[in-house]
């Protein structure tokens, strides 16, 4: 919230992938049975992976550190996408 008040929008757009992106893997996690893979999962945690790296690239032409901050959870995600 306090990204989209201070009028940072890179950060504001990660952090809004990010929590759709939360929110879409424990609706798929809870759904599916214990132990199951989920190659819509995965290519939908890749698709986030490039949302946030893109914001992550923007990012980082002002703010330096934001920009590694958001990197980091773009390997993140794509990581988990395997």
């Amino acid at each position: 919230m306090l990204a989209f008040l201070s009028r940072d929008a890179p950060a504001a757009t990660a952090m809004g992938v990010l929590g759709a992106t939360w929110l879409t893997a424990g609706v798929v996690l809870f759904t599916a049975p214990p132990g199951s893979q989920s190659r819509a999962l995965g290519l939908f945690l890749f698709l986030a992976a490039a949302g946030v790296l893109l914001s992550a690239v923007t990012a980082s032409l002002g703010k330096l550190v934001a920009g590694l901050v958001l990197a980091t959870a773009a390997l993140r995600l794509a990581v988990t996408g395997v």
